[in-house]
């Protein structure tokens, strides 16, 4: 994976860790949180430098009181659900080291990553392929239901992976997106849903 060359970019991988690691929960979003010197010393910037960075997109920014200390909160913002391609293939990144214990993500494997970032429903990604990653025998079973075809039609062997391949997910990427509105919690009804099925349930 290409190494960040900006500022800006050493401040999105930053953030972006701080996000998936140790994010503050507010409004549904996950935050980093700091206060300014302490985000710049740990960048090792100055806070003006670091303030320029956050003051644009794809960053929003807040500041609360916490815990009796002015913090400054920090997240990466969307430009289309679920936030720049850049940004999810980032998470997604994290997501296959972290599960695959590896230090770094192959340039061949962000690869993968960035086209299944590019074919998943927007914003779904990280959910779709930790679905994959804890279900991956599940995700086999689909893929050799596919395989069989392919081979019966002559275009293909059939061949099972016993860990979890990139490549393999994002040949079958499909397969993926199907066991994962599988394992989807179903919604919530609503509370005037729910007093709607009582009153007719018991009538």
């Amino acid at each position: 994976m290409k190494a960040p060359v900006t500022t800006t970019e050493r401040v999105e991988d930053y953030i972006l860790d701080l996000m998936l690691d140790e994010g503050h929960e507010l409004d549904g979003k996950r935050w980093a949180k700091r206060s300014q010197d302490e985000f710049a010393a740990e960048l090792g910037i100055s806070i003006s430098t670091f303030f320029r960075a956050i003051s644009k997109p794809p960053f929003v920014r807040d500041t609360r009181m916490i815990e009796g200390r002015k913090l400054t909160l920090v997240r990466l913002g969307v430009t289309k659900a679920g936030g720049t391609d850049r940004h999810q293939a980032n998470i997604l990144s994290k997501i296959w080291r972290e599960h695959m214990k590896q230090p770094r993500t192959s340039p061949a494997d962000y690869g993968c990553i960035c086209g299944l970032v590019e074919t998943w429903p927007a914003g779904a990604a990280p959910a779709i392929l930790s679905i994959v990653l804890k279900q991956w025998p599940a995700f086999m079973s689909g893929v050799k239901f596919e395989m069989d075809a392919l081979a019966a039609s002559g275009q293909g062997k059939v061949a099972f992976y016993q860990w979890p391949n990139l490549k393999v997910i994002r040949r079958f990427s499909g397969v993926a997106v199907e066991l994962w509105k599988m394992e989807k919690p179903a919604p919530k009804a609503s509370l005037t849903e729910c007093i709607l099925s009582t009153v007719y349930n018991n009538k």
